[in-house]
Order: C-alpha cells, then sequence, then structure tokens
C-alpha cells in the first residue's frame, strides 16, 4: 500500500500524500518531483501569492486488468516566504475488468507548510496537515465496485484516499540546489484513525506510515527539467491489512519526468508527465504502473 503521499525514498511520499510547501513551490527551472502522497511544485513559494496544482494519474494493473484515474486539485497560498498553506480534493474513478465502474470523492486535506533557507545552496522545511473524514463512499456499506476503487487509489494517491481514517500528517524536507541541479529529500509521517468503516476496513483501527521520497531533477534547459525519484512507503506497526499480506509493509517505486514552464500574462503554468512504476511485491506481480499528467498554476 503506498500512502503518498505521499507517500512519499519515490513521489506519492510519486502518492501518501509521499511525500508534499505544498502547493506553492513552482518555478519555470524547478522540476517537480513526483510524490502520491504529497503532490505538489518544490521550487520556493513567492512571498506572497496563489499557486496549485492539478494532477491526473492513471493506474494500470492486470490480473484481473484494472485502470484507475486519480484525479487531485491543490491550491495554496503563500503568507511570506516562509509560512504557506493548501488545501487539496481528490476524486478516483476505477473501472475493472472483474467488476463494475465506480466514481468517488476523497477525504479533503488541509494544512501548512514552513521553509527556510541555510545559506546559499540549502532549504529546509516541514509539513502539517490533516484529513477530514468525509469522503463518499465511506462506511460499513459501500458496493463492491466502490471498495475496490478506494482500495486500488490508495496505494497511489496515500491517505485521502482511504475514506474511512483521519490522518494526521507530519513531515520534513530538506534540498539542495546548485546551477541546473536539485537535490531533495522528503519524509511524511501519517497517523491514521479509523472513524467508520470497521466491518470492512482492510487498514485497522490505527496505522503508522511514513512515506520517504528522495528526488534529483536537472534543467537541461531554462525550460525544461528532468527529475527521477525513488519512493518508500512503510508501515510501522502491524495493522490487520499488514498481518494479512506481510509483503505490503515496505513498497518501492520509481518513477522519472520531465516538466517545462509558460507564462500567459502574469499567470506561471508548470505542465509536467511523469511515469512511475512499483519496483517489488506485491504491487509488481500485478504489473503495477503510472502515468501523470499534471499542470501547476502560480500567480
Amino acid at each position: 500500500m503506498h500512502l503518498r503521499s505521499p507517500g512519499s525514498l519515490v513521489r506519492a511520499l510519486i502518492t501518501a500524500g509521499l511525500v508534499s510547501g505544498v502547493l506553492a513551490w513552482a518555478t519555470p527551472s524547478a522540476a517537480q518531483a513526483p510524490s502520491p502522497d504529497d503532490p505538489t511544485p518544490q521550487a520556493p513559494p513567492a512571498p506572497v501569492g496563489i499557486s496549485g496544482l492539478l494532477s491526473n494519474s492513471l493506474v494500470l494493473r492486470g490480473n484481473p486488468a484494472e485502470s484507475t484515474l486519480i484525479t487531485v486539485l491543490s491550491a495554496g497560498y503563500s503568507w511570506t516566504p516562509a509560512l504557506s498553506t493548501f488545501v487539496r480534493i481528490g476524486s478516483v474513478h476505477n473501472a475493472s475488468s472483474d467488476t463494475s465502474s465506480a466514481t468517488g470523492l476523497a477525504n479533503p486535506a488541509l494544512g501548512a507548510s514552513l521553509q527556510f533557507p541555510i545559506g546559499k545552496h540549502f532549504i529546509v522545511g516541514g509539513t502539517s496537515g490533516l484529513t477530514l473524514p468525509i469522503g463518499s463512499g465511506g462506511g460499513n456499506g459501500p458496493s463492491a465496485a466502490a471498495f475496490r476503487a478506494w482500495n486500488n487509489s490508495i496505494d497511489w494517491g496515500g491517505a485521502m484516499f482511504a475514506v474511512d481514517h483521519l490522518d494526521i500528517f507530519n513531515g520534513v524536507r530538506a534540498s539542495f540546489a546548485a546551477g541546473a541541479l536539485t537535490v531533495q529529500f522528503e519524509s511524511i509521517l501519517h497517523e491514521l484513525v479509523r472513524v467508520r468503516g470497521e466491518a470492512i476496513d482492510p487498514i485497522g483501527a490505527a496505522a503508522s506510515v511514513t512515506g520517504t521520497t528522495a528526488t534529483v531533477s536537472y534543467a537541461v534547459i531554462p525550460r525544461l527539467t528532468l527529475s527521477t525519484a525513488l519512493s518508500e512507503t512503510r508501515f510501522w506497526n502491524t495493522p490487520v491489512y499488514i498481518t494479512q499480506s506481510p509483503d505490503s509493509r515496505v513498497d518501492y517505486f520509481f518513477s522519472a519526468g520531465a516538466s517545462t514552464s509558460l507564462k500567459l500574462g502574469a499567470l506561471d503554468l508548470t505542465p509536467g508527465l511523469v511515469y512511475a512504476r512499483a519496483l517489488d511485491l506485491p504491487l509488481a506481480t500485478s504489473r503495477f504502473q503510472v502515468l501523470e499528467a499534471d499542470i501547476g498554476f502560480s500567480l
């Protein structure tokens, strides 16, 4: 299970959350590191301003053949160079060869981010927030199709797709930038507490999960950045989900992507593409792959 945002050492925390300031980190020369638990731009925020990210992730599996479209819209406001706040909303549409299709809304996430420069090349920061357990399709009576949709979403979309749980998350981040090269490390701890759906919940009454992502990006030209990332999602306790599937305690993902930048008047746009895949069991057995299209914006 990949909890983003992160998830999240891929993105995702590429879906934890991952992981990430979560929404105000985008500049034309900065790469967008993939992070399913925390799908956010990665450059320092403007002193004051609005920013956001629209992410569409198509998750593909086999045995049985399934496709899951995860959409997350993030919006944030930078109050100062150090402080920004954010909100994220998400949805899922799942289609499987062995059950009917289903669509639903995820738990919304709210939070705040801090960041501080250390010298010329380093930036350190942190993120805190929570998800509100009000997503659709929760409780003990979802349809089989809705239940499948949520289970398939958590692996990449992160804790906001665990609709029966309240998630309290806290994370740290550090980045190093020199010329065209940027290296970033982020780790987010998710504390999930079940508030409904006890009869069918696969995660357990409580779970402690970290999503950790290491990203390397390089601006090959001023308006084209390539990036690659390795992510880890790890359960630190042993809920029922891990007892039933021990291989799911730790998941690893590899991702690679490219982003560019456009300027339309006062609006800065940063479209990007990401490809990711699972590296270990049990997700690798199902040929777990992700195609993601992002577009960030800032004013």
